[in-house]
């Protein structure tokens, strides 16, 4: 009789997983879904800078428009372009105008006020080599922090400079000098 009972428990078991098989499955679920989750994060990263890459462009080529035939850009300030309806809606809270990254974005003169400065606030480290090689090119100067990047209109913006200057902090304040 104990013989028969061991042997029922023993095909009970057979059938099922034991606790071994079914942490090792956890485990591999667990991994696969973190890889996804990584994957999605950065193709939600480089959409994110390409959508602030065209944001941008936006902005300056209304910037542009509303200071065509003037002779500085005084008076460029976010609120003036903000009331102007330079920023794409996206961009506009209330009375802010914020990033992808949920940063400020503000304008003001440049140095002269011959050319204008749109900075980026707070621009994650993961994404601010990314914003500042794919924008760059057309701007006179691009400042990562307190690092000028990007020196003239012609240069390129120095990628090493960029790295070091983008990854000095958790996030960094990106200034773009725009000019007509």
């Amino acid at each position: 009789m104990f013989k028969e009972s061991f042997n029922e428990i023993l095909a009970q078991e057979e059938g099922g997983f034991t606790l071994v098989e079914l942490v090792v499955v956890l485990a591999i679920i667990v991994v696969a879904i973190g890889a996804f989750l990584a994957r999605q994060s950065a193709t939600s990263q480089s959409s994110r800078v390409m959508t602030e890459a065209g944001n941008l462009q936006t902005v300056v080529g209304k910037i542009n428009s509303t200071f065509a035939g003037r002779t500085s850009y005084a008076g460029a300030t976010t609120a003036f372009l903000l009331a102007q309806g330079a920023f794409p809606t996206s961009m506009v809270s209330g009375t802010n105008v914020v990033n992808g990254w949920n940063g400020n974005v503000t304008v003001a003169p440049g140095a002269g006020s011959t050319s204008v400065d749109i900075t980026y606030a707070d621009v994650p480290s993961s994404a601010c080599i990314e914003f500042v090689a794919n924008t760059s090119k057309s701007y006179r100067t691009v400042t990562v922090g307190s690092t000028v990047v990007k020196t003239t209109a012609q240069a390129e913006a120095d990628l090493s400079a960029t790295q070091a200057a983008c990854t000095a902090a958790a996030t960094a304040n990106v200034i773009f000098n725009a000019a007509s």
